[in-house]
């Protein structure tokens, strides 16, 4: 399947953004963090783990080709520590008293 260019014009910082960038901002830098919540997007719109159908479901007007290599580019290169992923989606939940 040949790779596209994303025709979408959302582009706009979004609240996912702000979370992710009040959580993640002293361990990623600003371009990750978009690229973070870029590939999130891109996989609720298009429902798959694929990186050539990731890279069209960006929501900027980067060619495809270019998505996908900042894709492999981040998976190569940055270590997500399960302790910040965990400490972000308990900050997401409705404060309880107990979780247990």
């Amino acid at each position: 399947m040949p790779l596209r260019k994303n025709t979408s014009l959302d582009s706009e910082y979004t609240q996912l953004f702000d979370v992710f960038s009040s959580h993640f901002s002293d361990v990623l830098n600003l371009a990750r963090v978009r690229l973070s919540c870029l590939f999130i997007n891109a996989l609720c719109k298009v429902k798959s783990v694929n990186f050539s159908k990731l890279s069209v479901g960006f929501d900027t007007k980067t060619k495809a080709s270019s998505n996908f290599k900042r894709i492999q580019r981040f998976i190569a290169q940055v270590d997500l520590h399960m302790e910040w992923i965990a400490r972000f989606i308990f900050a997401l939940l409705p404060e309880k008293e107990s979780l247990g």
